[in-house]
């Protein structure tokens, strides 16, 4: 008998203990807000930690047409994020790619529209005759970030609002986009992890 009462506790502490991990683990049992919680969180704890990182610096890969650049940084062989920069005389396009285990876990994405063409100084548009010139301080900022469960985007942060995948969204087409655009900074053997 009092083997029995052992024996029941235990299951009972086993099961509250793989109760408590697993609703830590994302998964689809979690909430919206708990994926997002947990994902921010692993990405906050790679950006406190860049410096111990090794890097690799690209320039000129095929997603722009004026130029380009991207740092991907790997915990010993892991990639776990790319800082890439697109870039043309009209904007600017910041994207942090966060990954783990060679899976994308989220973007984040600032987009700067520039007033007029960043190389137009206000002498030289009015030598062309133009009212406008490139003027820092009117440069528009725009910032989104997009969340990642088993390569599927399960939502996105938008004007500071969350916004789950729902029936209706055309995420299809920026899942699409962003796997393909992550898939290019992954070369075979950072895949095989």
């Amino acid at each position: 008998m009092y083997i029995a009462a052992i024996h029941h506790k235990c299951v009972i502490t086993y099961a509250i203990s793989a109760f408590i991990l697993l609703s830590c683990l994302p998964g689809r049992t979690q909430s919206f807000e708990q994926q997002i919680g947990v994902i921010e969180k692993y990405c906050k704890k790679i950006d406190k930690n860049l410096t111990a990182f090794s890097i690799q610096e690209m320039r000129g890969f095929e997603f722009s047409n004026q130029g380009n650049e991207a740092t991907k940084f790997f915990d010993n062989q892991a990639l776990v994020k790319v800082d890439a920069a697109d870039f043309t005389k009209e904007f600017r396009q910041e994207r942090a790619f966060y990954l783990r285990k060679g899976e994308l876990l989220m973007i984040a994405e600032v987009y700067y529209k520039y007033n007029a063409p960043i190389d137009q100084d206000e002498g030289r548009a009015r030598m062309m005759g133009l009212k406008k010139w490139y003027d820092p301080e009117k440069t528009r900022k725009t910032t989104k970030v997009y969340y990642f469960q088993n390569d599927e985007l399960i939502g996105m942060k938008a004007r500071g609002k969350y916004q789950p995948r729902s029936e209706g969204d055309n995420y299809d087409e920026y899942e699409a986009y962003f796997l393909k655009l992550t898939e290019s900074y992954l070369s075979p053997a950072e895949n095989n992890e």
